[in-house]
């Protein structure tokens, strides 16, 4: 059989393809739920393969979950007075706070169904607020409080009416972290309280007793800090921030649960508290971050590793950096020392200042997501298993969402989750199963080559389905369309970096080229 020349260079571009396994496999997101708030995954909680998660709908609020599927995303329960907070498993079942129909506070349990779904206990009094509910050991913690008359109350659950007891009157726990009151430290359990009259806040520590209720560190806090910023637990102590408002100053502070063991180590404006390989790092300074690092005993800068970025996050035991110096705001690797912290990928590519900032580092799994600026369709979603070749683009965003943006990456039980500016939940499953589609797979792939070019492409795909073929410059604006084809003849631009996408009947695909 007579081979064609063109053929002849398919072929070997497709050899040289495979070998360096540089394309990209993209997903499309799933819509799975209209109407939620921005703020719907700041208080989520994963038992087995769901995720359950709350709904406000005027005065009322709605229990849901989902498996990553829109199928699986179902609602449990409807008309819940109020609000509903502090979802938290117990024993593989979800607890979580609110009011029964009559409007008293109460604890609610459910098994993921609307039958399944019932009060554990409420109290009497209708203006009584619950809060901070915190699972350890087992235990349910919480605070309870009311003001006529004024009561203010410790309290613990095993899940049942008769044991949901007062540990301790006359005290409650402030803001805590992640919507949890109670911390664990050591061996032992702090929370964050403030005295019913004055301006200071105090540090104490519980084991489920009266007795053993009390005040580890008074007058840690001023009355203007006002919660708790972030929380990294070691093998010898708890390593907490209490923060005075958003972007505030922040208070760094190590107990293991003990008076000695309880003492502040620096102030600043610290963010990012993040643990790996049993240390505290987190980010210091407001515009030009540094990294420091604390493991309880001593803290200071790691020096040399300055204007890092706005995010950290740790994934496979691989520590993530959102830059490192010189105003590179792209994704590094780390181990926690400068000689070792390396650029992963140069996404946002030329000489942009800033770089593509990755924000929002969310494990799910093995695998690390992130949201990053490409220069071309600005926020996007990537995801890295720590090597330069695997990280790449994960989702074709600009195909989905246009304008995409949120507020944050939220892990599912083994899907990610965000909410975007338009208030909608979607589901990004990491393994092309939980309702996620695969735009291409090693069955169904594409290929553009050469790439750089001077101006000839040749394209491999699948064409079984009529196809759409543009070309959109550096501002998005279209240069180039074609149907069909697998020859492009693009000398007549002028040289650059552009946007080649393919859309067919079930999939699209985009990739960068670049005209030289």
């Amino acid at each position: 059989m007579k081979t064609s020349f063109t053929q002849l260079i398919q072929l070997s571009f497709t050899i040289a393809f495979l070998v360096c396994a540089s394309n990209v496999y993209a997903q499309k997101p799933i819509q799975l739920k209209l109407g939620v708030s921005d703020t719907t995954l700041l208080d989520i909680e994963n038992i087995g393969n769901a995720t359950y998660f709350k709904v406000r709908k005027g005065p009322y609020s709605q229990l849901w979950k989902t498996d990553g599927s829109q199928t699986g995303t179902v609602l449990v329960k409807d008309s819940f007075v109020g609000d509903i907070n502090n979802l938290v498993a117990l024993n593989g079942v979800l607890y979580f706070l609110g009011k029964n129909t009559n409007g008293n506070p109460c604890i609610y349990k459910s098994n993921g169904t609307r039958l399944g779904t019932s009060v554990v206990k409420s109290f009497t009094t209708d203006s009584a607020k619950l809060f901070g509910l915190s699972i350890i050991n087992n235990v349910g913690y919480f605070s309870y409080s009311y003001a006529n008359p004024t009561y203010n109350g410790i309290w613990k659950t095993d899940g049942t009416d008769a044991g949901t007891v007062e540990i301790k009157s006359g005290v409650i726990c402030r803001k805590g972290f992640n919507n949890q009151g109670f911390l664990p430290a050591g061996s032992s359990i702090i929370f964050w309280a403030h005295k019913p009259v004055g301006t200071y806040g105090a540090l104490w520590r519980t084991d489920g007793t009266n007795a053993g209720t009390f005040i580890l560190k008074d007058s840690i806090t001023f009355y203007a800090i006002d919660f708790m910023g972030g929380y990294v637990n070691t093998t010898s102590c708890a390593i907490v921030t209490f923060t005075a408002g958003l972007g505030g100053a922040s208070n760094l502070y190590r107990t293991d649960g003990s008076l000695a063991g309880t003492y502040f180590l620096r102030g600043g404006s610290i963010n990012n508290l993040t643990l790996f390989n049993n240390n505290a790092y987190y980010t210091s300074g407001s515009i030009y971050k540094s990294l420091g690092k604390t493991d309880g005993a001593t803290y200071g800068a790691v020096l040399g590793l300055t204007n890092i970025g706005n995010s950290l996050g740790v994934a496979n035991n691989q520590f993530y950096l959102g830059g490192k110096d010189n105003n590179d705001w792209e994704p590094y690797i780390s181990d926690g020392t400068p000689g070792n912290t390396l650029l992963l990928k140069n996404i946002r590519l030329g000489s942009e200042a800033g770089g593509s900032d990755p924000r929002y580092y969310t494990a799910v799994g093995n695998t690390m997501y992130f949201v990053a600026n490409d220069y071309m369709y600005n926020n996007q979603i990537y995801k890295s298993n720590g090597t330069s070749a695997g990280t790449v683009l994960a989702y074709a965003l600009a195909d989905s969402i246009p304008g995409f943006s949120t507020k944050g990456l939220t892990s599912g039980a083994g899907f990610l989750l965000f909410v975007d500016k338009g208030n909608t939940l979607y589901t990004l499953g990491t393994s092309g199963t939980s309702g996620s589609k695969f735009l291409y797979n090693d069955n169904h792939f594409f290929q553009v080559f050469p790439n750089p070019s001077t101006g000839m492409l040749f394209l491999t795909y699948p064409t079984s389905e009529q196809t759409e073929i543009l070309v959109l410059n550096s501002l998005g604006q279209e240069v180039f369309k074609q149907n069909n084809a697998q020859e492009l003849n693009l000398s007549f631009l002028p040289k650059g970096i552009y946007t080649l996408s393919i859309t067919s009947e079930s999939n699209t695909y985009s990739q960068r080229i670049i005209l030289q």
